[in-house]
């Protein structure tokens, strides 16, 4: 078992160094034109690193084990970042922090830079076990089976020191839920594990090769129970599995859930158990979770008083009491980022209050916020007002807040539309819309720039993904309209598509037709099946008409870029 230490937590694989210094000789020959820049993508991806859109930046994506980190390691982040001239951080939604606009010549020190901060960057990328998802939830509310985050550090060590877990056909994407009852990410992943209690013995009820990205499809279930100690098996004979029977031919179908497709369901199990079965009589493989020692501090300021109306509002919209340690009177705090985008001093300044609260107060959220937790109830006005002053937005309604973007095609070159600027059309039609925005609170908004879905418009309550559109020889950005039709637990239904300009209206549009007439339903998912469909295919029917080119250019120009669609 390993016993992970707070400043370091998940275990840096012996392999990290390794393949900074291999990649290191690659950017030389790069430099002096021995290799193109595909062969040194080869290296790179694998040790996070992605280029940019603009040439010669460049991104290196850092592993947060469910999202966890402590503020000194976060201070290191920032650090690093604002020496190295970073361009800003991202808070991704698979819980982990992106440098972005950094040169090629910085990214071998950086990397090991963050190993002695007991930060990773291996598996950030490419065909890899990529970052660990744990519902935030986890270890704070009353509501889970048991906290399931020491099981994510546990793995993560694991699996992230096998040489295998970067040779994969593609990604492989896990995550760790709370319950049954609310399980969400769990039941999109490759490999979906949810917590389940059978006889006074912990385990998981696991499911295998669920997506959002094209061909969605929700995890087939291959153990309605499994005993915890046999959880690093399921994992490793996913890798198996995944090695043995992905396409490496087809890059657009190598996915665990193509085999689902190819094999058929029986078949792609039967297999998936012989895996499983020879990996039984193994003992080292037996798991138990990491040992996690967490320090709680009370920071050597002291309270502020919060009584005005302002921060009574905000304490309604975004603290909640953490129920799993009821007790204690520990608060959990929501802190919004718009579009995950934030410079590397305001992130430090962060990083610093926090530092007086212990180690276990910071998670980054699949939604793109810094969750706080472990805040003492006295101690919400400073986070208030420390947050305030910094200019964030915690006077706004809670569902401004809970729209999700990816970076889209202002930075990634897969990108097709740029979904962050899309992302404050919408909060700034919202704003001045009128609606009654604190009547849907908890909706979920979720905007890709292109279908590869790594904002995951296909599991939210109303979802948009980036394509192109053409109109009389000229291409205009558009997205397709996602909405779960079958419940809210579902993969949303791609049901046609606008153009960029006019989603903001739709928004409104759609999202005033659903409050005018809530008294109607029981709750917005029995809105979204009974009239919501046909709500949605009536507004894409009139909001999907493009002016000529010649009478509305804007139409052709997408959010926050310079030039036409389709050109650099």
């Amino acid at each position: 078992m390993i016993t992970a230490n707070l400043e370091k937590m998940y275990k840096i694989s012996d392999n990290l160094i390794d393949g900074v210094l291999a990649n290191q000789q690659q950017i030389e020959k790069y430099k002096r034109g021995e290799i193109n820049a595909g062969e040194l993508k080869s290296g790179n991806v694998k040790l996070g690193v992605y280029e940019q859109r603009k040439d010669g930046t460049f991104m290196l994506r850092i592993r947060c084990a469910g999202g966890f980190i402590t503020p000194a390691q976060l201070k290191n982040v920032t650090r690093i970042a604002q020496k190295n001239k970073a361009s800003h951080i991202h808070l991704t939604t698979r819980q982990e922090l992106q440098i972005h606009g950094v040169s090629i010549d910085a990214l071998s020190g950086m990397m090991l830079y963050l190993k002695d901060s007991g930060l990773s960057t291996l598996g950030g990328g490419g065909d890899t076990v990529r970052n660990i998802l744990v519902n935030e939830l986890s270890g704070i509310d009353a509501t889970q089976v048991f906290d399931t985050y020491p099981y994510a550090v546990e793995l993560t060590s694991r699996l992230t020191n096998e040489a295998d877990s970067l040779s994969l056909p593609r990604k492989l994407k896990i995550a760790f839920d709370i319950n049954e009852q609310t399980a969400g990410a769990s039941l999109v992943q490759d490999l979906g594990l949810i917590p389940v209690v059978r006889d006074n013995q912990r385990g998981f009820r696991v499911l295998l090769g669920g997506s959002v990205a094209s061909n969605p499809h929700k995890g087939w279930q291959i153990f309605d129970f499994l005993p915890e100690k046999d959880i690093l098996r399921a994992a490793k004979a996913a890798k198996n599995f995944f090695n043995l029977y992905g396409d490496r031919e087809h890059r657009n179908k190598a996915r665990i859930r193509y085999i689902f497709y190819r094999l058929g369901d029986d078949e792609a199990k039967n297999l998936y158990y012989k895996e499983y079965d020879k990996l039984l009589s193994d003992s080292t493989l037996d798991f138990l979770p990491a040992q996690l020692d967490f320090t709680y501090t009370t920071p050597s300021f002291e309270p502020e008083i919060g009584a005005d109306d302002k921060f009574k509002t905000w304490k309604w919209r975004y603290a909640w009491r953490q129920t799993a340690n009821y007790d204690r009177n520990l608060w959990c705090v929501h802190i919004p980022v718009v579009t995950g985008n934030i410079d590397a001093e305001t992130l430090q300044r962060i990083a610093d209050f926090l530092d007086g609260f212990g180690n276990d107060v910071i998670r980054f959220t699949a939604r793109q916020k810094i969750q706080l937790r472990n805040i003492p109830e006295s101690y919400l006005p400073n986070v208030y007002h420390f947050f305030k002053a910094l200019d964030f937005n915690v006077d706004l309604p809670l569902i401004i807040n809970n729209i999700t973007s990816c970076t889209g095609a202002s930075i990634c070159r897969l990108g097709v539309c740029r979904p962050s600027g899309l992302e404050k059309a919408i909060i700034a039609r919202l704003l001045n819309s009128g609606i009654a925005l604190d009547e849907i609170p908890l909706l979920k908004i979720n905007i890709n720039g292109c279908p590869n879905s790594c904002a995951q418009s296909a599991w939210a309550d109303l979802g948009f993904s980036g394509r192109g559109g053409h109109f009389n020889g000229h291409a205009y950005p558009a997205y397709n309209v996602w909405a779960r039709t079958n419940g809210e637990y579902e993969i949303a239904e791609n049901l046609g598509f606008i153009p960029a300009k006019n989603v903001p209206e739709f928004v409104e549009v759609f999202l005033r037709n659903y409050l005018d007439n809530k008294h109607n339903y029981q709750s917005y998912p029995d809105f979204v099946q009974k009239d919501g469909v046909s709500t949605i295919k009536r507004l894409i029917e009139d909001l999907s008409i493009v002016p000529d080119f010649e009478d509305d250019k804007n139409y052709y120009v997408d959010y926050g870029a310079d030039d036409f669609f389709g050109k650099k």
